[in-house]
């Protein structure tokens, strides 16, 4: 009797944890938010090797080498993919104007050259 009500216990532990286990894996923290810009791609520096200029301020951008970033130098770009690391908007770096770091999933090219 006793283990059968153990049983039943362990099983309504795990079946009331696990929807609010799922749903925590399924969102991602707010800081890693996707978001879509639309700048022009530069060669960048030690902190990261490509950077997208955008009319707010300067992103630093990561991805994968097979989205071939390095094509888009000097191009007008729309990229997508998550915020890595982000600054507050209203502060952002004051030496360089960085807003953050996407980590760029998709990118797509907008005109082949960067309007001023």
């Amino acid at each position: 009797m006793i283990a059968k009500m153990t049983t039943g216990v362990v099983l309504l532990t795990v079946l009331v944890l696990a929807p609010s286990r799922v749903s925590t894996q399924n969102n991602p923290p707010p800081d890693k938010k996707t978001q879509t810009l639309t700048g022009c791609i530069h060669t960048g520096d030690a902190v990261s090797a490509f950077k997208l200029a955008t009319k707010d301020g300067v992103w630093n951008l990561a991805g994968s080498k097979k989205l071939k970033i390095g094509r888009q130098i000097d191009h007008s770009v729309t990229v997508t993919g998550t915020v890595i690391e982000s600054f507050d908007t209203k502060t952002p770096d004051k030496e360089s104007n960085r807003l953050g770091t996407l980590n760029v999933s998709k990118i797509t090219m907008v005109s082949k050259t960067c309007a001023n």
